[in-house]
């Protein structure tokens, strides 16, 4: 039996794949009900051929939105950098190492909703883990709500605060990254270009736009800000004064989005670590390397770690043996997209009028093959 801790969507990507394989599993999940949470979500060409591997990938399409084009634009709406032109390889095939395959986007409550299908009746709901204790004849997880679960293996999958991480490595600060987030699902709208995904940059400041269906959008908006601040209970107005000036239809799409329906969330990492199983424990998604956002490979990678650690269980003769080589097949792809994804967000979070002319104009000397075929590298998923 491996118990995984977290029903998000590194868990369920690792519960849909154990239930492929025929290894028993249950996800224990601290929240007292499976209620859709979060905005959108997107997800690359990796993580969707991770998802073929067990299986999903195809049901898991069907709940996106693919992109046709995507870019980096100013806050007038020039074009810096095109990230990705059409999609060149049909879509479920496997995509070459130098071809950027495709992206979709997701209503992350749709994407909730495919892997869960495959295992709900393997989640308990209200148990958060206090406390676990190994031996050499497997591992006993206890919940704060009292029960006990026996395994072989626990499964840390429960996010940037996961509580099994806390008890394998103690209290460990998080990595606030200078800025904060807001982020809505609206529908009934209409778009320029319905198919463009766009991440707008301006000073210390960023607006992505991301179609979800012909009229439906979830968008994002991103400031510099001291962490812990709190918005009055209506926070366009203040997000107005922050994007006034801004190239359509960002004003329009902050007026539109009821107040209610934007959350706001202060973005945190944390640095790098080089271990990730411990005895009988393992580390997977944000609980082992949570990275801020700018990649867009936080879900991906939770993907990735999934389909791997469950394919090392099968084939491994050992635990220990299957632990080692997800960690060492893992840990540095992952922890280079933290690295990563922080330098981006410096990158796009400058201030300075001469470094951001500077930024602008070196993007917009890059060729779009070129920026493809890198990022192509980048994404390739070798499972």
């Amino acid at each position: 039996m491996i118990v995984i801790a977290g029903a998000g969507i590194g868990g369920l990507a690792l519960g849909c794949a154990l239930r492929r394989a025929g290894r028993p599993f249950v996800i224990l999940e601290r929240a007292s009900a499976l209620a859709p949470v979060g905005a959108g979500i997107t997800l690359s060409s990796n993580a969707l051929e991770a998802l073929d591997r067990i299986g999903l990938g195809d049901r898991v399409r069907a709940a996106g939105r693919e992109a046709t084009d995507a870019a980096i634009c100013d806050r007038r709406g020039r074009v810096l950098l095109r990230l990705a032109g059409k999609t060149r390889v049909p879509i479920g095939a496997p995509t070459p190492r130098h071809v950027l395959g495709p992206t979709l986007a997701f209503a992350r409550a749709d994407l909730q909703a495919v892997l869960l299908a495959d295992v709900q009746p393997f989640v308990v709901t209200g148990q958060e883990v206090s406390h676990f204790a190994s031996s050499g004849d497997g591992i006993t997880v206890s919940s704060v709500g009292g029960k006990s679960f026996s395994g072989d293996l626990l499964v840390g999958a429960d996010g940037l605060r996961s509580a099994v991480r806390r008890l394998c490595r103690g209290d460990e600060p998080l990595r606030y990254a200078g800025y904060t987030c807001w982020r809505a699902l609206l529908d009934d709208v209409d778009l320029p270009k319905p198919l463009r995904f766009t991440e707008s940059w301006g000073p210390g400041t960023r607006f992505g736009i991301v179609p979800l269906g012909p009229r439906r959008v979830y968008w994002f908006a991103v400031a510099d800000a001291p962490a812990g601040e709190r918005d009055e209970a209506d926070p366009r107005p203040a997000l107005r004064a922050r994007f006034a000036a801004w190239h359509a239809p960002v004003e329009r799409l902050i007026e539109a989005t009821p107040a209610d329906a934007i959350l706001r969330t202060d973005i945190y990492d944390r640095p790098p670590i080089d271990r990730w199983v411990q005895d009988r424990v393992a580390l997977l998604g944000d609980a082992a390397h949570p990275m801020t956002p700018n990649l867009g490979q936080g879900g991906g990678q939770a993907i990735e770690d999934a389909v791997v650690l469950a394919a090392a269980l099968v084939r491994e003769p050992t635990l220990e043996g299957a632990l080692a080589a997800y960690e060492r097949q893992r840990l540095a792809r992952a922890n280079a997209f933290v690295t990563g994804s922080l330098r981006m967000g410096q990158i796009a979070h400058l201030r300075g009028r001469p470094l951001r002319w500077l930024r602008d104009r070196a993007l917009g000397l890059v060729p779009t093959k070129l920026a493809e075929r890198r990022m192509a590298r980048q994404l390739h998923f070798e499972g």
